[in-house]
């Protein structure tokens, strides 16, 4: 058994052959590379480099003396399965090669052979365990991040229910009369607690649509009265921003099968866009129609803004989660504050969780002439 004396930066490899002048030439060869290799005469003392030593590859012979090369990948699966192997030999047959690939051999090349073939074959084993691996602790921080955000999202709400109480209180009057600068502040913490409030709400909604499907309960809905509590939710932003809301509703008695909290959310949402991205003191509009895509009946709902035409990146992103508009808002405030860009996502999330689907209506290319969201939810009679 020969240790590479060169310690350098670069994957490890353990060369594993019965011929000296294959290993010997392998190793000069991949050190030349900037590799750092060991080799072995036999699978036996593979079998006890591997017990003290990782390796980003291993070359292995298929036929040695002992223990052959089959045997060693599946001995060596006892100290790791992910290491990658790439099996040599001077006799090709389709039974080892069969046997090979179920032992997860990556690749199979037979001698006399290319070295620089060779080593493009084992650049490409290396990238993919290291691609699977970076998917795997990307996977990893995307569950820590969303158990981080659903425990910071619970824990928020748990001082707001307070908060929200008193301010309520306060503002109301109860424990005395308040002058109106004063009321107004009580107004203020109460209406900005409850965004705060909605926010956490949101954040857990969006994970629960995305991961706990039985979270969503279903029942017959009127659209009038899902329109309407959506509406009275935005009433003061609407008020605030000097718009007028216009309601066009084709038939007041129809409905559809929803979660109505969540289906409101989803409205919410759509109108809050509208009202923050619109001019000052515009006409905000919500219309429902029929809407027959292959065959089935929906319910299409429409929120049209006054705000300039999204168009390129902004439209191709702006579903995306935690994506915000890129200079589009038309106040100083918002364009430095900006939002958590979760709004459109959980609206997608939402709508598509009710088998329905959302999307931006293509518009006259002009700058002005407003933009207009719309989904779709299976009709119900």
């Amino acid at each position: 058994m020969e240790q590479a004396k060169m310690q350098v930066t670069g994957e490890r490899l353990l060369i594993v052959d019965d011929e000296l002048s294959i290993r010997e030439s392998l190793k000069m060869y991949f050190e030349n590379k900037g590799y750092s290799v060991d080799t072995a005469s036999s699978a036996f003392e593979a079998i006890e480099l591997l017990k003290s030593m990782d390796y980003g590859l291993i070359i292995t012979d298929i036929r040695m003396n002992g223990l052959d090369g089959i045997g060693l990948i599946k001995k060596m699966q006892e100290f790791s399965d992910t290491t990658p192997v790439i099996l040599i030999t001077a006799y090709p047959e389709v039974t080892s090669a069969i046997e090979a690939v179920r032992c997860g051999v990556v690749d199979y090349m037979v001698k006399p052979f290319d070295v620089k073939n060779l080593e493009r074959m084992a650049v490409d084993a290396i990238g993919k365990v290291k691609n699977s691996e970076k998917q795997r602790l990307n996977l990893n921080y995307s569950d820590e991040k969303r158990d981080f955000l659903m425990r910071f999202s619970h824990e928020i709400r748990t001082p707001l229910t307070p908060i929200l109480g008193y301010s309520k209180l306060l503002a109301r009057g109860e424990f005395g009369r308040l002058f109106d600068a004063q009321a107004e502040a009580a107004d203020n913490i109460y209406y900005n607690g409850k965004k705060l409030r909605t926010l956490a709400e949101d954040i857990i909604l969006f994970y629960a649509v995305k991961y706990e499907a039985d979270r969503i309960e279903t029942a017959k809905h009127r659209i009038d009265e899902i329109i309407r509590l959506a509406v009275d939710d935005e009433a003061k932003l609407i008020k605030e921003f000097g718009h007028t809301l216009r309601v066009d509703i084709f038939d007041r008695a129809d409905a559809v099968v929803c979660d109505m909290k969540m289906i409101k959310r989803a409205i919410v949402h759509l109108i809050d866009n509208a009202v923050q991205y619109s001019r000052r003191n515009s006409l905000i509009r919500i219309s429902t129609s029929l809407y027959k895509l292959q065959g089935v009946d929906y319910v299409k709902f429409s929120v049209m803004d006054n705000a300039d035409n999204i168009q390129g990146r902004n439209r191709r992103q702006l579903f995306r989660r935690f994506y915000d508009y890129e200079g589009l808002a038309p106040d100083k405030w918002l364009k430095d504050t900006g939002g958590l860009g979760l709004g459109l996502s959980l609206a997608k999330a939402i709508i598509e969780a009710h088998n329905g689907r959302i999307w931006l209506e293509e518009q006259e290319n002009t700058p002005c002439s407003g933009n207009v969201f719309s989904f779709i939810l299976p009709y119900s009679t």
